[in-house]
């Protein structure tokens, strides 16, 4: 993997450092993930809705 893609979760993990003032917060929206596996959001899924056209896809 590139080291691009690396950079870009650094500046948005450290965009929502910066803007959500509780960092424990701030962590559930982050990316993590090591190079070697899965990227992931630690966002609770029932959390997420999506738009209908979405959905019916």
């Amino acid at each position: 993997m590139s080291n691009t893609l690396n950079e870009y979760i650094s500046k948005i993990k450290r965009c929502f450092k910066t803007c959500i003032i509780d960092d424990e917060l701030a962590d559930k929206y982050c990316i993590t993930g090591k190079k070697t596996e899965p990227y992931k959001i630690a966002l609770d899924p029932s959390l997420i809705t999506l738009p209908r056209a979405v959905m019916d896809e």
